[in-house]
Protein backbone atom coordinates (compact mmCIF):
# COMPACT_ATOMS: atom_id res chain seq x y z
CA UNK A 1 0.00 0.00 0.00
CA UNK A 2 1.20 3.50 -0.87
CA UNK A 3 -0.24 6.61 0.75
CA UNK A 4 -0.40 10.25 -0.32
CA UNK A 5 -1.35 12.81 2.28
CA UNK A 6 -1.92 16.53 2.37
CA UNK A 7 -4.26 19.19 3.64
CA UNK A 8 -6.94 21.21 1.94
CA UNK A 9 -7.56 24.78 2.95
CA UNK A 10 -9.63 27.67 1.72
CA UNK A 11 -10.97 30.93 3.08
CA UNK A 12 -13.22 33.79 2.06
CA UNK A 13 -10.12 35.59 0.73
CA UNK A 14 -10.00 34.87 -3.03
CA UNK A 15 -6.19 35.09 -2.92
CA UNK A 16 -5.89 32.27 -0.35
CA UNK A 17 -6.56 28.75 -1.60
CA UNK A 18 -4.89 25.37 -1.38
CA UNK A 19 -7.10 22.67 -2.80
CA UNK A 20 -4.84 19.63 -3.15
CA UNK A 21 -4.41 18.56 -6.75
CA UNK A 22 -1.78 16.10 -7.87
CA UNK A 23 -0.81 13.55 -10.49
CA UNK A 24 0.39 10.00 -9.91
CA UNK A 25 1.71 7.23 -12.10
CA UNK A 26 0.96 3.54 -12.07
CA UNK A 27 3.76 1.37 -13.52
CA UNK A 28 3.14 -1.34 -16.11
CA UNK A 29 2.03 -4.55 -14.40
CA UNK A 30 0.49 -2.74 -11.42
CA UNK A 31 -3.09 -1.65 -10.69
CA UNK A 32 -4.82 0.55 -8.14
CA UNK A 33 -7.76 -1.27 -6.59
CA UNK A 34 -8.74 1.12 -3.80
CA UNK A 35 -8.54 4.85 -3.12
CA UNK A 36 -9.69 6.13 0.24
CA UNK A 37 -9.99 9.66 1.57
CA UNK A 38 -9.66 10.30 5.29
CA UNK A 39 -10.70 13.62 6.78
CA UNK A 40 -11.23 15.51 9.99
CA UNK A 41 -13.97 18.13 9.98
CA UNK A 42 -12.73 21.45 11.34
CA UNK A 43 -14.44 24.68 12.36
CA UNK A 44 -12.92 28.12 12.00
CA UNK A 45 -14.57 31.53 12.36
CA UNK A 46 -18.09 30.15 12.91
CA UNK A 47 -18.23 27.94 9.81
CA UNK A 48 -17.91 24.18 9.34
CA UNK A 49 -16.81 22.41 6.16
CA UNK A 50 -19.69 20.45 4.61
CA UNK A 51 -18.45 18.64 1.50
CA UNK A 52 -15.51 18.24 -0.86
CA UNK A 53 -15.67 17.70 -4.63
CA UNK A 54 -12.97 15.83 -6.60
CA UNK A 55 -12.21 15.00 -10.25
CA UNK A 56 -10.22 11.96 -11.42
CA UNK A 57 -8.90 11.98 -14.97
CA UNK A 58 -6.14 10.68 -17.23
CA UNK A 59 -2.98 12.76 -17.49
CA UNK A 60 -0.98 14.98 -15.22
CA UNK A 61 -2.66 18.31 -15.94
CA UNK A 62 -5.91 19.58 -14.51
CA UNK A 63 -8.67 17.11 -15.38
CA UNK A 64 -10.95 17.89 -18.33
CA UNK A 65 -14.29 16.47 -19.47
CA UNK A 66 -15.17 13.66 -19.58
CA UNK A 67 -13.82 12.80 -16.13
CA UNK A 68 -13.19 9.22 -15.05
CA UNK A 69 -14.97 9.85 -11.73
CA UNK A 70 -16.43 12.82 -9.83
CA UNK A 71 -17.16 12.00 -6.19
CA UNK A 72 -18.71 14.44 -3.75
CA UNK A 73 -17.63 13.63 -0.19
CA UNK A 74 -20.05 14.40 2.65
CA UNK A 75 -17.76 15.70 5.40
CA UNK A 76 -20.47 15.04 8.01
CA UNK A 77 -20.25 11.33 7.13
CA UNK A 78 -17.84 8.66 8.32
CA UNK A 79 -14.12 8.85 7.51
CA UNK A 80 -12.42 7.37 5.55
CA UNK A 81 -14.54 7.00 2.41
CA UNK A 82 -13.86 4.98 -0.73
CA UNK A 83 -13.14 7.29 -3.67
CA UNK A 84 -13.47 6.80 -7.44
CA UNK A 85 -15.11 3.34 -7.11
CA UNK A 86 -16.76 3.69 -10.53
CA UNK A 87 -13.34 4.08 -12.20
CA UNK A 88 -11.48 1.30 -10.33
CA UNK A 89 -9.32 -0.61 -10.93
CA UNK A 90 -6.89 1.83 -12.54
CA UNK A 91 -4.30 0.25 -14.80
CA UNK A 92 -0.87 1.51 -15.85
CA UNK A 93 -0.78 5.19 -16.75
CA UNK A 94 -0.73 8.71 -15.35
CA UNK A 95 -3.77 10.08 -13.55
CA UNK A 96 -4.68 13.42 -12.03
CA UNK A 97 -6.82 14.13 -8.99
CA UNK A 98 -8.15 17.64 -8.59
CA UNK A 99 -9.86 18.79 -5.37
CA UNK A 100 -12.04 21.39 -7.06
CA UNK A 101 -14.10 22.68 -4.16
CA UNK A 102 -14.85 22.64 -0.47
CA UNK A 103 -18.11 24.10 0.79
CA UNK A 104 -19.08 25.31 4.22
CA UNK A 105 -22.07 26.12 6.37
CA UNK A 106 -22.09 28.88 8.93
CA UNK A 107 -22.20 32.62 9.12
CA UNK A 108 -21.97 34.53 5.80
CA UNK A 109 -18.39 35.46 4.98
CA UNK A 110 -16.92 33.12 7.60
CA UNK A 111 -13.59 31.44 6.90
CA UNK A 112 -13.23 27.66 7.08
CA UNK A 113 -10.73 24.87 6.73
CA UNK A 114 -10.72 21.11 6.17
CA UNK A 115 -7.90 18.58 6.51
Amino acid sequence: MNAVSGTSFSSNDPLVSDLDSFAFGIPVGMVVTNVSYAFVRRTLANATSRDAFFFLDNGNASPVLPFLAVPLVDLFGASPVVMFASALPLSAGTYGIDNVSLSAIGEPGAAWTED
